[in-house]
């Protein structure tokens, strides 16, 4: 049997995480939930342990981005919301969508359409084009 050695059997072991980076892990998971004031206490918690730990601050960092970010995202869905909402109680194009309306749009099409045929019909008809050529060459 082979003997190995001390550095051998530390590569072979699986690494055994910290309670520093366990906190680490929990920050990255709070921020990427959402709960970014819970993240960054625990951010601060580990660069007073650790001050110069860049890992950690670069973190803290996106938490703040995310944070600020999500604010942005949430101010400017509440006021595209209110926007279509406040549309559609002055009126605007949503008067036009009611089934009365088009209704009454629809009959007075009909209307309109069944005068000009009655007035052409009144007048003989739609002359002919060549008919109308004829007679304006007389006229000169």
């Amino acid at each position: 049997m082979e003997q190995k050695t001390t550095l051998e059997e530390l590569l072979e072991r699986p690494r055994q995480k910290d309670e520093y980076e366990k906190r680490l892990e929990e920050a990255c998971r709070l921020s990427a939930a959402g709960r970014y004031d819970e993240a960054d206490a625990i951010f601060d918690e580990l660069l007073g342990k650790r001050p110069d730990d860049v890992g950690v601050a670069s973190a803290r960092r996106i938490n703040a981005r995310r944070k600020s970010l999500d604010g942005r995202i949430a101010a400017v869905s509440l006021k595209s919301k209110e926007s279509r909402c406040g549309k559609r109680r002055e009126g605007g194009l949503a008067v036009l969508r009611s089934s009365k309306v088009l209704t009454a749009i629809v009959v007075a099409f009909f209307i309109v359409c069944a005068a000009a045929a009655v007035m052409i019909a009144d007048d003989g008809g739609i002359p002919a084009p060549e008919a109308e050529l004829q007679s304006t060459a007389a006229e000169n």
